[in-house]
């Protein structure tokens, strides 16, 4: 829990630029987080055992139902380990074994050595605290950085959010940074970012493979370019085949990138005309 927690604060970053409404602010984020980080900790100390245990049950049978809607509406993730990407059914496995621990385990009225003294107790109370604390206050006064439509980084450039959506009729904004960059900006282009380690790309590559062999069929004046987000994945575990027919391409990895991908877009000389919406899921 303490490391879903942690994984969750690290989404923070980027929550509040991804989705809109209350279930996607940065609000629910931040209380989420500090909720599971008390709540670990409170299982930890044995404190009350009792008490942590109906607590732990009501929140993990929560958290199941969450996720077995997820598994059943066909997401990609689960949402309970931030930006890493876990199938909702495994989770849901997950859960439901905790579930049922907590639901058929007694509590052990005597709490663990450490935590049998006052003191302790009390001490751990003020850490936590300063914990909640201080990654509240981390929360909500670091922002993630961001790129503007002239290519220029703003803010964190260590840890950028990209917004494709703002780049229709645009440059794209991200062209110095890849290394195909100077091919894009001539003639016309279906070009789709992708991660390796996501699901819902790996099951669309094949799709755009298709496309350019179509392309090259015609004789049509376009192409297709699969530009891969880092990490990049080794020979072993590439979902392009070696023969592909696409334009491969990678973005610059000299700083963490973050998008929902995959993120389909149609480029002419450069410019984004069109975003492939429903593929970009």
């Amino acid at each position: 829990m303490l490391i879903a927690a942690g994984l969750k604060g690290d989404e923070i970053l980027v929550t509040s630029l991804l989705g809109e409404g209350w279930f996607h602010s940065r609000l629910l984020g931040i209380v989420l987080v500090e909720f599971e980080i008390c709540l670990g900790c409170w299982l930890v100390t044995g404190w009350r055992a009792e008490w942590s245990r109906l607590v732990a049950l009501v929140t993990f049978s929560i958290f199941a139902v969450a996720t077995l809607y997820k598994a059943l509406s066909g997401q990609a993730s689960c949402g309970c380990f931030g930006i890493y990407e876990v199938n909702p059914w495994w989770t849901l496995m997950l859960d439901g074994a905790l579930v049922g621990m907590l639901f058929y385990a007694r509590a052990d009225t005597e709490r663990p050595f450490f935590f049998r003294s006052s003191a302790a107790l009390v001490s751990t109370f003020i850490l936590v605290v300063l914990l909640c604390g201080s990654t509240t206050w981390w929360m909500l006064n670091t922002e993630a950085g961001a790129i503007d439509q002239d290519g220029q980084l703003i803010g964190d450039e260590s840890f950028v959010v990209l917004e494709p959506e703002d780049w229709v009729n645009q440059r794209l904004p991200i062209l110095p940074y890849l290394d195909i960059g100077k091919r894009l900006e001539n003639g016309r282009w279906i070009a789709v970012l992708y991660k390796h380690d996501c699901s819902h790309c790996v099951e669309m590559l094949p799709q755009f493979e298709q496309e350019a062999i179509q392309f090259a069929a015609a004789g049509q004046n376009e192409h297709v370019a699969l530009i891969e987000m880092p990490p990049y994945a080794s020979a072993e575990y590439d979902p392009v085949p070696s023969d592909t027919v696409c334009i491969r391409g990678r973005l610059d990895e000299s700083r963490e990138w973050f998008a929902q991908t995959p993120v389909v877009m149609e480029i002419d000389k450069g410019v984004v005309t069109k975003l492939r919406e429903h593929e970009n899921q």
